[in-house]
C-alpha cells in the first residue's frame, strides 16, 4: 500500500481491519502523512523502498494532499500526471508487479465541496489510465450515501477514515488482493 495519511492510518484507526483482512497476504504499508505525488515518486525512485522480492500487487491511493495543499489550485491534469507518474515508476521498479490504482477518496461534507469536486476531476483523468499491469478502481460510492455525503461514522474529519471506513476500503480491495496475491 502506497499513499498519504489515509494509507498511513491503517496503522492506527485501521489496524484491527488490516490485521483481520490482510495479514494472510503479508502486506506492507508505505503510506506517509502529508505526502503528495512528488513525495511518492521520490520514495519509489530514490529512497529505496525495501523489497526483497517484487510485490505481487501495489495499491496506490495518493493525490488528495495535492488538492488540499494547493487549495484546488493545481490543475487536475497535473495531479493526475503525478499519480500516473508514480504508477509508471512502480511498474519500472517492479516489472512483475500489478498496480491497483485507486481513485482519490471523497472528502468534504458533500458533493458540493470544491475540493471533492476537484478530486473528482482528477479521478476522471485517472479513469482513462491505459498503463500496462495497472487496474484503475474508483470505490468512492461505497463511502457515500444516496445524497453523496460520507456515510455516518466513517470519518472523523470528512477526510480520514475511522475503523468503519477502513472496513469498507478493505472489503473493496480484497477481491483484487485475492486475484493478484495467490
Amino acid at each position: 500500500f502506497l499513499g498519504d495519511s489515509i494509507t498511513d492510518y491503517w496503522k492506527r484507526e485501521g489496524k484491527p481491519i488490516w490485521e483481520k483482512a490482510f495479514a494472510p497476504y503479508h502486506p506492507c504499508n508505505f503510506g506517509i502523512s502529508g505526502d503528495q505525488t512528488t513525495n511518492l515518486i521520490y520514495r519509489i525512485t530514490d529512497s529505496g523502498i525495501p523489497a526483497q522480492t517484487d510485490p505481487k500487487l501495489c495499491i496506490v491511493m495518493i493525490g488528495t494532499n495535492n488538492t488540499g495543499h494547493f487549495k484546488g489550485g493545481e490543475a487536475p491534469e497535473q495531479t493526475a500526471m503525478g499519480i500516473l507518474g508514480a504508477v509508471e515508476h512502480l511498474l519500472v521498479r517492479f516489472p512483475d508487479t500489478h498496480v491497483l490504482l485507486l481513485g482519490i477518496f471523497p472528502r468534504g461534507t458533500g458533493p458540493q465541496d470544491k475540493l471533492r469536486q476537484h478530486n473528482d476531476r482528477i479521478n476522471a483523468v485517472l479513469a482513462q489510465c491505459k498503463l500496462p499491469r495497472t487496474t484503475y478502481a474508483n470505490i468512492n460510492r461505497r463511502f457515500l450515501d444516496s445524497a453523496g455525503k460520507l456515510l455516518p461514522g466513517i470519518s472523523r474529519d470528512n477526510l480520514h477514515f475511522t475503523e468503519k471506513g477502513y472496513a469498507i476500503w478493505a472489503d473493496a480491495v480484497l477481491p483484487y488482493i485475492k486475484k493478484y496475491c495467490k
